[in-house]
């Protein structure tokens, strides 16, 4: 139990997290919508969160555990699994002070009126940061997948142990 408590508030702390880098990222856009990757890392740490709180009820009410959250969670690490690599795909490998490797990628971009309001050196410092904050929305939504899964692979493992049936 203080395992799964741990995990919860792990997955509580990196879903906000998430969810706060995406937004950052899709707000500071500028004009128009932010590109569809960065609204889904906002959906995949809302749903982290609606997640982990309800983990968090489940772990002291025996009728959610077991078989039922671990679905949840197994659905969790899904929907989260495929933002990490809707991210790591659209992200690439690279280095966020290589100006190629920064302007060619539409998620670091932002909206127009930033672009033509500054000087190319602000902006490019701008793409920069946005790389940064981009690279670490991706570890964390790897690590949020772990966790999800760790949720979810300890949820079977009580629910088996206790005779709560399983997938077999």
């Amino acid at each position: 139990m203080l395992a799964a408590i741990v995990l919860r508030a792990l997955q509580l702390i990196v879903s906000g997290v998430v969810l706060g880098l995406s937004i950052y990222l899709a707000h500071n856009y500028g004009y128009g919508h932010a590109v569809a990757q960065i609204r889904y890392g906002a959906f995949c740490g809302a749903f982290g969160l609606l997640v982990s709180f309800f983990g968090i009820a489940a772990t002291f009410l025996d009728v959610l555990q077991g078989m039922v959250m671990s679905m949840i969670d197994a659905l969790a690490a899904l929907l989260i699994l495929a933002g990490g690599i809707t991210f790591a795909v659209s992200a690439q490998i690279g280095s966020c002070s290589d100006q190629y490797y920064v302007a060619s990628r539409q998620i670091f971009r932002v909206g127009l009126y930033y672009h033509q309001s500054m000087k190319a050196s602000q902006y490019l410092k701008l793409l920069e940061s946005r790389c940064r904050m981009v690279q670490a929305d991706t570890t964390f939504l790897w690590i949020l997948f772990a966790c999800f899964v760790a949720t979810a692979v300890l949820g079977l493992a009580g629910g088996r142990s206790k005779g709560r049936g399983s997938f077999v």
